[in-house]
């Protein structure tokens, strides 16, 4: 607890950084001190353990090499784990976004982890199901990987489950470390143990907000970490499923939908078929004519095809697929996603193909304003 430690003495890296606040939102430049400091704590063990190595007389024998040798991989480890920060809080991270099973990814990162779980002699218990996940792979095994290392240092029985929420549409990993926090009858972290366990945290939590997934803690009697993953979903699949009375099917007269494309086919395209479906479609082929339609009054959907980018059609992008930007909003893209992946083309935005504009357009906007209402 905070209220125990001692005023003096203390260095950056001795907590996880000025931000305790779990719930507040995650900000490198507050993690930095740590980074900086661990680094530099683990070059000054480095050094001072070779140069008692060096000027120890004689033979030297093997535990003292040994010794030189686990410094040197602490050090490697400290800075491995900051380069990964480093290379996260400069945007540098895959967004391939692809279905995956969530639960294969948990099962292969406990299986390739299992020999540095025996060593720590640590049990993990799991509970997986096939869960269908929209973001990149080898960002979902880091992120477990990475979980995995900080709960691997706050206790030795883990709990793992991933877990299914209906709405919104979510893939949960709920991991637990029991018996995780000091308390009676628990020895104190020693300042190497509190300086890793924070690199370790900044890590994931970095990896996390990278990635745009939400991460919760409960560091109560045991450490408790959810982390919500969207989950991949066809929109086909809940056409088929979605019934949409008669007499709701003509849109309301109140809703017009903007629809941007620099190629004329699909603008026409997608015009004739919004249009046949009873919604009032307006079209721009440039930046000029989306924004002067704009200014006429807030469209109430928008199908935006991936044509239009670069100049100011990126300024254009940026405005409509902000938070508070005109929704729904559908994207029109050149190669039809791989099923399960239609919401994720980007993040949270529904995709079709233009192959699939005449038969998927309007369905999939209606079924998105009913959705929403």
């Amino acid at each position: 607890m905070n209220e125990h430690r001692k005023p003096l003495g203390r260095r950056w890296s001795d907590s996880l950084g000025p931000a305790e606040d779990r719930k507040a939102q995650w900000a490198m430049s507050q993690q930095w001190p740590l980074v900086v400091t661990t680094l530099s704590d683990e070059s000054a063990d480095l050094l001072k353990v070779l140069d008692t190595y060096l000027e120890r007389p004689g033979a030297r024998d093997q535990a003292s090499l040994e010794e030189v040798r686990l410094a040197m991989r602490r050090l490697q480890d400290t800075a491995r784990r900051a380069q990964q920060i480093t290379r996260l809080a400069g945007g540098r991270i895959r967004q391939e976004r692809e279905e995956i099973d969530l639960g294969a990814i948990v099962e292969s990162v406990l299986r390739e982890r299992a020999r540095d779980i025996h060593r720590a002699g640590a049990t993990v218990r799991s509970e997986l199901q096939v869960l269908p996940t929209g973001v990149d792979a080898t960002v979902a095994f880091g992120v477990v990987d990475s979980l995995l290392d900080w709960l691997l240092s706050r206790g030795r029985e883990l709990e793992v489950r991933i877990e299914a929420i209906a709405w919104p549409p979510t893939s949960r990993l709920v991991a637990r470390a029991i018996g995780g926090t000091a308390g009676a009858g628990r020895p104190a972290r020693s300042d190497r143990r509190r300086r890793h366990d924070g690199l370790r945290l900044a890590l994931l939590r970095q990896l996390v907000a990278s990635a745009g997934l939400e991460m919760r803690m409960d560091e109560a009697a045991d450490v408790t970490v959810c982390i919500e993953f969207p989950m991949a979903f066809d929109v086909r699949d809940g056409l088929a499923k979605f019934e949409i009375a008669a007499e709701v099917i003509t849109p309301s007269p109140l809703t017009w939908v903007l629809v941007v494309a620099t190629d004329p086919q699909l603008l026409s395209n997608a015009l004739d078929t919004l249009s046949t479906a009873g919604f009032e479609a307006k079209g721009a082929c440039s930046p000029r004519q989306a924004w002067r339609l704009l200014e006429q009054g807030r469209p109430g959907g928008v199908v935006l095809s991936d044509d239009a980018r670069g100049g100011a059609f990126d300024t254009l992008r940026a405005e409509l697929l902000a938070p508070d930007g005109p929704r729904p909003l559908i994207e029109v893209t050149r190669l039809r996603p791989p099923r399960g992946m239609q919401a994720f083309r980007t993040p949270g935005i529904p995709s079709i193909a233009r192959e699939d504009v005449a038969r998927e357009l309007a369905p999939t906007l209606l079924f998105q304003l009913t959705k929403a209402g």
